[in-house]
């Protein structure tokens, strides 16, 4: 193909994704759509779109949603699949980008949630804020709260989103290895406990509790959590 053929095929197929991409997002900020229903109606209107069009939708929907547990099974499938066809991170904002380059590979995340939830894809890179989560915000309450910290190398994650200092990152939970503290107080952690593997046969899914295949350890004695 010519050069300026190949170059009038680019910049159509880039002006066309622009245009799926302002279509869907105005779709998605409409006052209709709450935050706990977005993510839903995100992943339906980006399901046969290709990933110049996802992981923009994506990026910049995140932020607006909510309570998305229900989905991470989901969610991590298709964002699986969709790294695999174009790297989820060089759609980043700028900021968020330049964020992730300098961290350190691998870094340390946190996560704060209920036990049932210790495998989940969003995480902080704050302490502080993880152990906010995990004491429940919004009037939440949240049981058998547990601070989780992660190693993560890069090629784990798939978004960041700037919050001031601190970073909200969407990981995949498969590929970093976790330490789970309860919480017992406001300020205290206690109970430490290890992940020492998961079920890599499901490698997309979780339990309907979230710890189906991890085996946590306390001192001698090991168990599967249900």
């Amino acid at each position: 193909m010519p050069a300026r053929t190949l170059m009038r095929v680019l910049e159509t197929s880039t002006e066309l994704a622009r245009i799926a991409i302002e279509d869907i997002t105005g779709v998605l900020q409409h006052p209709g759509i709450n935050a706990e229903d977005r993510l839903d109606v995100m992943l339906a209107l980006t399901r046969r779109k290709p990933a110049n069009v996802f992981w923009p939708v994506f990026h910049a929907t995140w932020p607006g949603c909510d309570d998305t547990h229900h989905a991470r099974n989901r969610l991590l499938k298709v964002l699986s699949s969709r790294d695999a066809e174009a790297r989820s991170t060089d759609y980043l904002a700028d900021d968020a980008r330049v964020f992730l380059e300098a961290l350190p590979n691998p870094f340390v995340a946190f996560r704060g949630c209920s036990k049932a939830r210790v495998i989940g894809l969003s995480w902080t890179t704050s302490e502080s804020v993880a152990k906010e989560f995990a004491r429940g915000r919004h009037g939440r309450a949240i049981s058998n709260p547990c601070l989780v910290t992660a190693s993560v190398p890069k090629s784990a994650v798939f978004g960041v989103y700037m919050n001031g200092e601190e970073a909200e990152l969407v990981i995949n939970p498969r590929r970093v290895r976790l330490s789970i503290s309860h919480l017992d107080s406001a300020t205290n952690l206690t109970r430490p406990f290890s992940v020492r593997s998961m079920n890599s046969s499901q490698p997309d899914k979780f339990s309907s509790e979230g710890e189906q295949f991890i085996r946590l350890t306390s001192g001698r004695s090991s168990h599967r959590a249900a």
